[in-house]
């Protein structure tokens, strides 16, 4: 009986962790449909109003350099752009230099990239320029 008890929580806690991680796929694909509708008001809308509210977007925008011995400055190697945190947290991340934008997302006890299509990658890097994350900035 006890055994079985402990079978039926375990199903149930898996239950509710794949709910909690598809919602986490689900709130980056819509995260990545947001940046589209922003791109395309920049590149179709008011321009100003448009960069505006790119800025306005991401709750934060990040930087980390790699190892540097010291005295030496310290260049940022790697961005991430954190659209919304907790269950689900999703957030854009790159290699500055590279051009590169991943979507990653965090559910309960998972994590995953979403797959973008060309059309969401171009809006990404738009994006992430607009924001200053981009090869001239340093």
């Amino acid at each position: 009986m006890k055994f079985e008890l402990i079978e039926k929580e375990q199903r149930y806690q898996d239950e509710q962790t794949k709910e909690v991680n598809d919602m986490s796929h689900e709130q980056a694909q819509a995260q990545v449909a947001s940046i589209v509708e922003l791109v395309a008001d920049l590149n179709g809308g008011d321009y100003e109003e448009a960069i505006e509210a790119i800025y306005e977007h991401p709750l934060s925008v990040e930087y980390r350099s790699g190892w540097t011995v010291p005295g030496r400055d310290m260049a940022p190697d790697e961005y991430r752009v954190v659209l919304c945190t907790g269950g689900p947290h999703v957030e854009l991340r790159g290699d500055i230099g590279r051009g590169d934008v991943r979507v990653v997302w965090r559910g309960w006890g998972e994590s995953g990239e979403y797959r973008t299509t060309l059309e969401e990658l171009d809006a990404l890097r738009q994006y992430v320029a607009v924001l200053g994350v981009h090869d001239n900035l340093y």
